[in-house]
């Protein structure tokens, strides 16, 4: 009977048709988990075969595309779909490159079927994405990187080298098409690019003298104009910078610290005034400043609330409208009387 059976177990493989004897797919295809991106397909999936990575049709199982020949000491859940259904992450994998092997993350298109980007010294990188999902950020310590779905491949925004060091914060202004972006231990600059070609459009620098720990950044209510400011050491920095014709409209000498928010500082709406709430109203005639820097303290500093300022805004010309523990009340930034509240 064991004779039998196993004459039997022979058959089958001589008789099994050839395409059964295919090798299974070393995990079942993924498809990306985000159904409600743009790009979502329910019938795509990725899968690794033979060291292969494939995009695959989920329905017949055939290849689609393959990715990369070299995947290697891969896990499956090393390798996974950006946010837009677009590109794929290849994460921590190991390659035997001469001289030496290395491990790295990788980015796929899935659509060009091209590595479009390769982490360097470092394994991993980030992925920050624009609120439409057509553009994203790599972020891959010490560079950093735009990508825009119509590019081939990314677009170096800066490097270590370049003096602007990590990035800090970031906005996205779908808007006017812009990416801003500050960094860490840097003294002076706020980059803005485009996010349609990836160019620099401006390179906004405090005075030199201002404590070199970095920028932070807002924009006015009408989204003209760019506070670019520093709130440690002294002197605390405001730059005012006009979107529209790009140019500085001002730079301030906020004494010691400037705010610790972006929601305490205010622009009035024709440019002229600017407000820096905290422990006190700080107020600055931007049409009537000294020559001299150091000298361009604040115009008016009027105690306003006792408690912090947590907010304020303009709500005319001359009155801004604070939030406190106090509650919300209005104040005459030249006189620096209460007028509600």
């Amino acid at each position: 009977m064991r004779v039998l059976t196993i004459f039997m177990l022979l058959m089958l493989c001589v008789f099994v048709p050839a395409h059964a004897q295919t090798p299974a797919p070393e995990y079942a295809p993924v498809v990306c988990p985000y159904p409600e991106s743009r790009n979502y397909s329910p019938n795509i999936g990725h899968t690794v075969q033979d060291h292969r990575l494939l995009l695959v049709d989920v329905t017949t199982g055939a290849t689609l595309m393959t990715l990369d020949e070299k995947v290697l000491s891969y896990r499956e859940r090393n390798i996974f779909w950006a946010q837009n259904c677009r590109y794929l992450v290849a994460q921590n994998v190991y390659a035997p490159y001469e001289p030496y092997p290395r491990r790295f993350t990788s980015l796929y298109d899935t659509f060009s079927g091209q590595r479009i980007f390769q982490s360097g010294r470092e394994i991993y990188f980030q992925l920050l994405w624009s609120p439409t999902q057509e553009q994203f950020i790599i972020k891959s310590p010490p560079n950093t990187y735009l990508m825009n779905e119509a590019w081939a491949a990314p677009v170096l925004l800066f490097d270590q080298a370049a003096g602007y060091k990590v990035m800090r914060y970031y906005e996205w202004d779908m808007a006017r098409g812009q990416l801003m972006v500050s960094f860490s231990r840097n003294s002076s600059y706020l980059m803005v690019y485009d996010i349609h070609n990836g160019a620099t459009l401006a390179a906004i620098s405090q005075p030199e003298m201002c404590t070199p720990t970095g920028v932070y950044f807002t924009t006015s209510a009408d989204s003209r104009y760019l506070l670019v400011y520093t709130f440690r050491g002294e002197p605390g920095c405001v730059t005012v910078y006009d979107r529209d014709t790009g140019t500085v409209v001002a730079q301030v000498n906020g004494g010691g610290a400037t705010a610790r928010d972006e929601e305490q500082f205010a622009l009035s709406s024709d440019g002229r005034y600017l407000v820096v709430g905290l422990r006190a109203l700080r107020v600055w005639d931007l049409q009537n400043l000294p020559e001299s820097f150091e000298e361009r303290l604040p115009l008016y500093r009027h105690e306003g609330p006792i408690a912090i300022i947590q907010s304020l805004h303009f709500v005319s010309g001359d009155v801004v409208e604070t939030t406190s523990d106090e509650g919300v009340q209005g104040w005459n930034i030249v006189t620096g009387a209460q007028v509600s509240g």
